[in-house]
């Protein structure tokens, strides 16, 4: 099953848009609106709008935390409330068109072996807005990656690692 969240600031109408496409293919998947504490109140109406709908969930976040951490506010609220295969994590102007597109995921997930995937954006003109992963990343890829990026911010967090940067910049100019 999936589960959707969705990044909300400010425009209720992009929103609506957004959750009526995700509801025309499934009126029971679970959809987790995260208000980044918009400041004209349009996530308080959301709340009040999807009060009724048993899958739809609007949390209202008491500060802006920006893109990362307003979708792992929803991440993972929707995760520890429901038991899905899939999470797609989306900002609230994004559209889905296809009718298949959880089979579309599902197949792509299975035949390449991947754990996360990401979309390739299309402008209404055409135009790609992100480089195409030709060839999808493992897992293994994946975890290799996050041990790096672990103790490149361990590094950072070190006085000689600063102390060398300094260093660096004053024969480096």
């Amino acid at each position: 099953m999936f589960g959707y969240v969705i990044l909300h600031y400010q425009s209720i109408e992009i929103t609506k848009k957004c959750v009526d496409k995700l509801l025309m293919f499934s009126k029971t998947n679970p959809i987790v609106i995260v208000d980044n504490c918009s400041p004209n109140g349009s996530g308080k109406q959301l709340e009040k709008m999807y009060s009724k709908c048993t899958n739809i969930t609007v949390i209202i976040n008491e500060e802006n935390q920006g893109f990362a951490k307003g979708n792992n506010l929803g991440y993972q609220y929707i995760k520890r409330k429901y038991s899905l295969s899939y999470v797609v994590v989306m900002n609230n102007d994004i559209m889905i068109e296809n009718n298949d597109f959880d089979v579309i995921i599902e197949q792509f997930m299975e035949k390449n072996g991947v754990d996360v995937c990401g979309p390739d954006m299309v402008t209404l003109k055409g135009n790609h807005q992100n480089p195409l992963q030709l060839k999808p990343y493992t897992s293994k890829y994946l975890q290799r990656r996050v041990r790096e990026d672990k103790i490149k911010v361990l590094l950072l967090r070190t006085r000689l690692f600063w102390k060398l940067y300094e260093n660096y910049k004053k024969t480096h100019k």
